[in-house]
């Protein structure tokens, strides 16, 4: 008896990606799970991507999307969302690896979670030439997990390159990404899947190789991205007390009108915290005179969880 397997489409998309592009379309095409379509959306590149993906033109198992302007992931994407008509769509960014059982090993969780809208598994750090540099891993295994998170009044998150969703869930026309909360605005909506009843939870197994370089979001701007991420925090917890969400301006204005002893006191934290981080990626690049110097920074600032973190990962 032939059993149908559920259809999978990768969706990448692109923007000045020629340095990585071909080596994850390839990951994604050499997945062991066959039942899979790839989908790469050139966002108005400037540089060679487009250039790049025409050689997929003839791949039957590629489809190419070129922005006429630069969109922005969130648009790029929400373009696609509700009309899918595969079962999952799996999320991938332009720069990352897929391990060759990502979609096969994702597909069969799913399956097993029948009422679970959106997942994702554990990342490992690459440099920008492709060494091993670290391990991602999150603490949304179980129910119980997600329910804390909600008890405490704090968004959770999933590895945005590592998702797969159900496609049933853009049904709801109000579940697509908002551009307003880039670089967090895939936290605010898996938290708003969460809100609808769907189940969020993770597959605890590396899957995918997460790529940190300079221009990643994950090294750059990480004040900014604090802030984001603090601005779903705030919508989150306005929707789930009945209240309408804050604009980006009423949010702001409610930060600016704290004392300013608070406010240099959580900025210190941040950059201590973005200095830590930045220090790690550093030395794993063996840029060691750029770690040292932000690990330096980190400890000034906030010496207590720069040297605490240090130690753990030493003793680790």
């Amino acid at each position: 008896m032939t059993i149908n397997k559920p259809s999978v489409v990768i969706l990448i998309p692109a923007y000045n990606a020629e340095n990585y592009l071909k080596e994850a379309i390839n990951s994604s095409l050499n997945q062991t799970y066959k039942m899979c379509r790839v989908v790469v959306i050139n966002d108005a590149s400037t540089d060679a991507t487009g250039d790049l993906i025409s050689k997929y033109e003839n791949n039957l198992k590629v489809e190419i999307i070129h922005n006429e302007k630069n969109k922005g992931k969130a648009e790029s994407l929400n373009q696609l969302l509700p009309n899918l008509n595969e079962t999952y769509v799996a999320l991938m960014d332009a720069d990352d690896v897929m391990h060759p059982h990502r979609i096969e090993n994702q597909v069969q969780f799913m399956n097993e979670h029948p009422d679970v809208g959106a997942s994702s598994g554990f990342m490992e750090y690459i440099s920008s030439d492709g060494r091993v540099i670290g391990k991602a891993t999150l603490d949304l295994l179980t129910d119980e997990d997600a329910r804390r998170y909600q008890e405490n009044k704090e968004p959770f998150a999933i590895f945005c390159p590592c998702a797969i969703l159900r496609t049933v869930v853009f049904q709801d026309g109000d579940l697509l990404f908002r551009k307003r909360f880039w670089p967090a605005d895939d936290i605010d909506l898996w938290n708003r899947i969460y809100e609808t009843k769907w189940r969020v939870i993770v597959q605890p197994e590396v899957l995918m190789q997460y790529r940190v370089h300079g221009s990643s979001a994950v090294t750059s701007n990480f004040f900014n991205t604090r802030q984001q991420f603090e601005f779903v925090r705030e919508s989150m917890r306005a929707r789930r007390r009945g209240e309408v969400e804050p604009t980006r301006a009423e949010f702001l204005q409610a930060c600016e009108d704290k004392p300013v002893w608070y406010r240099l006191n959580k900025r210190r934290k941040i950059h201590a915290k973005g200095m830590y981080r930045g220090a790690g990626f550093a030395v794993a690049e063996k840029n060691y005179l750029s770690g040292i110097r932000m690990m330096a920074i980190a400890c000034l600032l906030q010496p207590g969880y720069s040297l605490r973190r240090l130690i753990q990962q030493v003793v680790k």
